[in-house]
């Protein structure tokens, strides 16, 4: 059965493309349990040359239980890797499936544990760190029904989930600029 997308996700879709350059295919993740299904777009070569942007299209009508400007404040999720890596559609999805199936918090500075190691077990990079979006200029789109708002993955090790829980998010996003991480690597070395 096929579904028709609502106006929202639609204009939210064409912000994404506005902002991230035009999909170059749209890849639909179902999680393992065949609970919840998320569609991704893929942009190829975007920010720069040789790394791939992903983008979850229809997360936002998934209720995180939050509010601003009156309307139920929901969020798109984005990730830029390497385009030699082959599973980033999938982290990302994971990471939307942590909130819809496993109900886990998603804002600025919040940690998904394990969603990289469930692809890359073998990567220091095992976690994501949800955090404002960096890599582009976007803004908080303000819908008929609700607010849509975007958050950026980076993946991050044990070691540096540890220093954010112990010293707050913002502590762990200064060493990375401190250290100026490749964030497009998942087999980065760890800051920590």
């Amino acid at each position: 059965m096929t579904t028709t997308p609502s106006n929202d996700s639609l204009k939210v879709f064409a912000y994404l493309e506005a902002k991230l350059g035009e999909s170059s295919e749209i890849i639909g993740v179902g999680d393992s349990k065949e609970v919840s299904k998320v569609d991704i777009m893929a942009v190829h070569d975007r920010p720069e040359q040789g790394v791939k942007t992903y983008a979850t299209l229809d997360f936002a009508t998934h209720d995180i239980g939050l509010e601003a400007n009156g309307k139920d404040l929901r969020v798109e999720l984005v990730m830029a890797c390497g385009a030699g890596y082959q599973h980033g559609a999938h982290i990302l999805a994971s990471c939307a499936f942590e909130a819809m199936n496993d109900g886990a918090n998603i804002g600025p500075g919040e940690i998904l544990e394990d969603v990289v190691a469930l692809y890359h077990p073998d990567f220091v990079m095992q976690h994501a760190m949800l955090v404002d979006p960096f890599l582009w200029d976007m803004e908080s789109q303000q819908l008929e029904t609700r607010t849509v708002a975007f958050l950026q993955i980076i993946p991050i090790s044990t070691a540096e989930a540890d220093y954010a829980e112990a010293n707050g998010p913002d502590a762990l996003q200064d060493r990375f600029v401190a250290e100026q991480i490749d964030v497009y690597d998942l087999e980065r070395s760890s800051v920590i």
